[in-house]
């Protein structure tokens, strides 16, 4: 949630827009109208597939109430999860790609939690491993004391 003069705004898409329009100097999303869209479209995925999956995951009790149920959703989540980070991987030999660093960084180290090994997927982690170099992530991950370190394979 983002909080502009004591006024919420949910969802990330939302954000990001609302972000791009007030600090264009940021350059959070492209300028021209096509990439645009196809940059919207990109997150508007990965918010509602692949972190929608990882509910699924983290919180099998509402959606099974036996203990067999929810390790075969959580099965499933991951099985379904690493095919949706094998699709943003994929996304980055795309022409028009405009990944989302933090978004990328936050999917691929959720996949730890789900025994995704991160250096199975090589194009990713890289991308991210470059990303989270940079001065205001290293110091947002530092600040919130996390890092790429959920898989325990």
């Amino acid at each position: 949630m983002l909080v502009v003069d004591g006024r919420p705004l949910t969802q990330i898409v939302a954000i990001c827009d609302y972000l791009d329009q007030r600090f264009p100097q940021a350059s959070l999303l492209p300028t021209q109208n096509w990439e645009r869209s196809q940059a919207l479209s990109q997150l508007a995925w990965m918010n509602s597939t692949p972190h929608t999956t990882m509910t699924r995951w983290f919180f099998p009790e509402r959606y099974a109430q036996s203990d067999a149920a929810r390790q075969e959703l959580k099965q499933r989540a991951a099985q379904d999860f690493r095919g949706q980070l094998e699709r943003l991987q994929a996304m980055l030999s795309e022409q028009t790609s405009f990944l989302f660093d933090a978004y990328a960084f936050t999917l691929l180290r959720w996949g730890g939690f789900a025994g995704i090994d991160p250096a199975a997927l090589p194009a990713l982690k890289r991308h991210v491993d470059e990303a989270i170099q940079a001065p205001p992530f290293k110091a947002a991950l530092a600040r919130e004391r996390i890092a790429l370190d959920t898989y325990k394979g």
